[in-house]
């Protein structure tokens, strides 16, 4: 995967955590 997609990943996880 693409360092944007795991950044967005990452992100999304935290912001719904």
């Amino acid at each position: 995967m693409m360092r944007i997609t795991m950044t967005s990943i990452n992100y999304l996880g935290s912001n719904f955590h």
